[in-house]
């Protein structure tokens, strides 16, 4: 899936429009970092995204050896979930600009950008 996600970033990167979808995607809107909804909306996607609350880290880690460096898995974990995150926004925004769609859809941006963006790839069907 990794190479996946890296081989539709690079492809996407590559279409027409695409640096407007990175534009929109790393500029920040400073008007909105106090707002209260802000940091709930942000503490919802760090516990959903991390899987903390929901005792899929305790199941996991009772499968760990004695010993397991902790802090350094956490660590990897935090770092890579980010990775993905960020590759993901790389991958859904330029794709969105290229084909023209807005890009303050919600939820359900998602599933009209990423067959837009397949559909870019040779054998995008069948690769992703």
């Amino acid at each position: 899936l990794f190479i996946c996600l890296i081989l539709v970033v690079g492809r996407n990167l590559s279409l027409e429009g695409a640096i407007n979808g990175v534009k929109f995607y790393l500029t920040p809107d400073f008007d909105k970092i106090l707002s209260p909804k802000l940091l709930i909306d942000v503490l919802g996607q760090v516990f959903f995204a991390l899987s903390l609350g929901f005792g899929v880290m305790i199941t996991l880690s009772s499968h760990l050896s004695k010993n397991e460096n902790m802090a350094k898995t956490a660590i990897y974990t935090g770092v890579l979930n980010t990775l993905i995150a960020v590759l993901a926004g790389f991958m859904i925004f330029p794709a969105l600009f290229a084909a023209g769609l807005e890009p303050d859809k919600g939820p359900s941006l998602v599933f009209q950008t990423l067959p837009i963006a397949f559909s870019h790839i040779h054998f995008g069907t069948i690769i992703c």
